[in-house]
């Protein structure tokens, strides 16, 4: 089964942005197939990019952050909801690449939360992206009788997990256009981001010596994961957009601390900090909305 994190991030994005472009036909639970096989073939150009080749990849991956957060959960006491983004702070943001981001954002948190077995508190974060959705311009894999089903099943991760991949499993089907794809990799950029400010943040306080030396290990294999990323959001900004273009820089600063850490087997407790202060900048750059 697909992890909980991957299907999240496609709950919160792909599906709704999808359908974002006004020029589309409206769609409904009843026309949703109907939809899906009227629609055009990707863009051309995307393709000799190699765009969903690429988004697939990180799609695929993004497990690999994830995985960090699990860990992390195994330490029950290391919860705090003060890591979290305010879900209040939705109505500041202003533009559709901002609230994509931030919608990242809000996933990472609900992969967090649902990890560390907070359930009661992951309504209102899922609540937020359905906002957030409905402020781009689509909530259909919002619908109340989704909502419905996640509430009655909120001490049952495993059943939320499956409620997720139901509701987003044509999700990419709906992919299209150059800023579809753009817009879907600033959310998976900030769930990224997220996840590893998280992790990074708590780490210090992790008590297991032996699983703290393996996620060491496995922060240090976030740069390919990360390069990707970068990759994608730079061959889809033909139009050098100054958000997605200080996106891009902000995310190579991070690649560019990686790289000084070429060579070793394993980081050390002061190279985490340093990543964490690297991570918590721009963290509290999406978050503040600019």
């Amino acid at each position: 089964m697909l992890t909980y994190m991957r299907h999240t991030i496609l709950l919160l994005s792909l599906a709704a942005l999808g359908f974002s472009c006004s020029n589309k036909p409206k769609v409904s639970e009843e026309n949703v197939d109907e939809y899906i096989d009227s629609e055009l073939a990707i863009d051309s150009t995307l393709v000799k990019k190699g765009v969903q080749k690429n988004l697939d990849y990180i799609i695929e991956n993004m497990y690999s952050s994830d995985d960090l957060v699990k860990v992390l959960s195994t330490q029950p006491t290391l919860y705090s909801d003060l890591l979290l983004i305010d879900v209040k702070k939705i109505t500041e943001f202003e533009t559709s690449k901002i609230k994509a981001v931030n919608m990242g954002i809000i996933g990472a948190d609900l992969n967090y939360i649902l990890h560390f077995g907070q359930t009661q508190s992951s309504f209102k974060y899922l609540i937020g992206a359905k906002q957030l959705a409905t402020q781009i311009g689509v909530a259909l894999a919002f619908d109340q009788k989704m909502l419905d089903k996640y509430q009655s099943n909120f001490n049952q991760k495993d059943s939320l997990i499956n409620i997720v991949y139901s509701a987003y499993d044509n999700v990419r089907k709906y992919l299209r256009n150059g800023e579809q794809f753009q817009v879907t990799t600033l959310v998976i950029a900030g769930s990224w981001v997220e996840n590893m400010y998280l992790t990074t943040e708590q780490l210090p306080a992790f008590q297991d010596t032996e699983k703290k030396a393996k996620m060491y290990t496995m922060i240090l294999n976030q740069q390919e994961y990360l390069n990707k990323i970068i990759e994608l959001q730079t061959s889809l900004n033909d139009e050098n957009d100054a958000f997605v273009t200080n996106v891009v820089a902000k995310l190579q600063e991070i690649s560019n601390l990686f790289t000084t850490f070429k060579g070793q087997k394993n980081l050390s407790a002061a190279d985490v900090v340093l990543l964490n202060e690297k991570l918590k900048n721009i963290r509290t750059e999406f978050v503040s909305g600019k």
